[in-house]
């Protein structure tokens, strides 16, 4: 197989395989003068669901006469950029070079194929958020999965490089209908690039507004109605991923709306242009891809850069909260680890010597009598909204069944006058089945998340926090019945995220 590769833009994708692949690979990045330049003596910055840096190797195209073999290079480039830019690899690549194609868009492999047709084309989908921020800074909001797509005679390249991405504990699906695999991406750019792009939003606003997911799921239906004129396969199950795919990258700003802000050429006329030309082939219309393309070639021409009506939300600071294994330890400072273990035994009751092991009273205290109850817990996104306290109840969750539950925590802080928590201490702690935790009062807490399944859990609360909450038409920010609950974005103008598929990914590489 490969003993080299070479990624060849420096975009968010670029820098993003680039990143995978060069500790791993002899791969060298294949960048403009300016991302060039800045490469001699800055290392590439990543945040987000991955961190790190990286001394990249890096290369202008004119100083590569001829490419060694064996050799795999991944052209991460815009869309329309791809033509010209394989007619001028076409001189320089060794026989039988593989080639995938990173970008998004229909037609793309096709074209690869029509153009060297003496190497061996693939693709890359990449159902992922991120964004080169500046030449060596890249944000990586979220991540879904890579798909990597080729006719049946590349079964053996797919499943190395499957195996290769891998290794950087990634999602990596394999497909051998890349014509499919084409719009099965690009059907989640057609839904989300102009539609947010119009409406000056992040990713996440399909989901948070029902006005625009409605059109959403419009625009899908359209899509997949046309698609298959062509007889591409496409059902509701590729609709629905793009909804799933949304939850990893609901923080990140699509590529569209990027290049418009940029005073970039966006390139539609891959996605949604695409799907108006093979209507028009079969004599048919599409009026909310066209409406799609024609707003946003609407906005390119008057220079709407989308700069002066820009949201709050682009401002805001994305932190990803560390998430650690609950421990006795390392739990101290937010509250008392409830485990297997009797930490405090030693009450005589002389039942049953010999065979149970007596513990202490656990100091639970409240307002009031004790309300114990239960709550099925479902995944759900990573973003976490509110944090809250109670400032005389020590509130006590427990896990049940055979399922591990997770909870973001914050260390009380109401001694030093404060009223919001401290970021810095704010972590995720992975309990595991059967255990928990009662907080310590004024500890800082959002509601227990499940880790990967559904996971039930035993919680014991004061009347007065149970009517309060209960009592909420709407989610909104809380001071009363001892529940003061904050909106993080809007008290500290940052974003938490805990990323337990990324955890999840990182536990099954061990």
């Amino acid at each position: 197989m490969t003993t080299s590769s070479y990624v060849i833009g420096a975009g968010g994708i670029g820098l993003f395989i680039q990143f995978l692949l060069q500790p791993r690979l002899a791969t060298t990045l294949i960048a403009k003068e300016t991302s060039y330049k800045k490469f001699q003596s800055a290392d590439l910055l990543v945040t987000g669901v991955i961190e790190g840096r990286l001394s990249v190797n890096c290369k202008l195209l004119q100083s590569i006469e001829k490419f060694d073999a064996p050799t795999t290079l991944f052209i991460a480039t815009k869309a329309h950029d791809v033509r010209p830019l394989l007619g001028e690899l076409r001189g320089k690549l060794a026989p039988n070079s593989t080639i995938f194609l990173c970008q998004n868009g229909i037609g793309i492999y096709d074209l690869g194929k029509d153009l060297l047709p003496e190497h061996h084309i693939l693709r890359m989908s990449c159902w992922l958020g991120s964004q080169r921020k500046e030449s060596n800074q890249l944000h990586v909001a979220g991540i879904f999965k890579l798909d990597l797509s080729a006719d049946e005679a590349e079964r053996e390249t797919l499943k190395y490089w499957q195996g290769l991405f891998s290794e950087a504990a990634v999602p990596v699906t394999i497909s051998y209908n890349p014509q499919k695999s084409e719009w099965q991406k690009a059907l989640w750019n057609i839904t989300v690039n102009g539609l947010c792009s119009i409406a000056n939003a992040k990713n996440g606003a399909i989901l948070d507004y029902k006005e625009l997911r409605d059109c959403a799921e419009n625009i899908i239906d359209e899509t997949l109605k046309i698609a298959n004129l062509d007889n591409t396969g496409l059902n509701i199950e590729d609709g629905q991923a793009v909804f799933k795919s949304l939850e990893k990258t609901r923080s990140n700003i699509n590529a569209t709306l990027q290049d418009l802000r940029a005073g970039r050429h966006p390139e539609l006329e891959f996605l949604n242009g695409a799907v108006v030309d093979v209507a028009r082939k079969h004599g048919q219309k599409a009026h909310l891809n066209e409406f799609i393309l024609n707003m946003v070639k609407y906005m390119e021409k008057t220079n709407i850069k989308r700069r002066s009506t820009m949201s709050t939300l682009e401002t805001v600071q994305i932190i990803y909260i560390p998430i650690v294994e609950a421990t006795r330890e390392n739990v101290a400072d937010y509250g008392l680890f409830i485990g297997t273990d009797i930490p405090n035994s030693g009450l005589t009751i002389p039942f049953y010597k010999g065979s149970v092991e007596e513990g202490h009273n656990i100091p639970f205290e409240c307002n009031g009598s004790a309300v114990v109850r239960s709550a099925r817990i479902s995944k759900r996104s990573g973003e976490v909204t509110w944090l809250e306290r109670h400032m005389k109840m020590t509130q006590l969750f427990i896990g049940l069944g055979n399922q591990p539950f997770a909870m973001v925590l914050g260390k009380p802080n109401h001694e030093k006058g404060e009223n919001v928590p401290n970021l810095k201490e704010v972590k995720c702690f992975v309990f595991p089945p059967g255990h928990g935790i009662m907080l310590h009062k004024g500890t800082w807490h959002d509601f227990p998340l499940a880790v990967k399944e559904p996971v039930t859990c035993l919680t014991m609360n004061s009347p007065e926090v149970v009517e309060a909450l209960a009592s909420m038409s709407e989610p909104a920010e809380m001071d009363h019945g001892d529940v003061y609950k904050i909106d993080i974005k809007k008290r500290t103008a940052k974003s938490l995220n805990v990323n337990l598929d990324l955890y999840l990914a990182s536990k099954s590489q061990e």
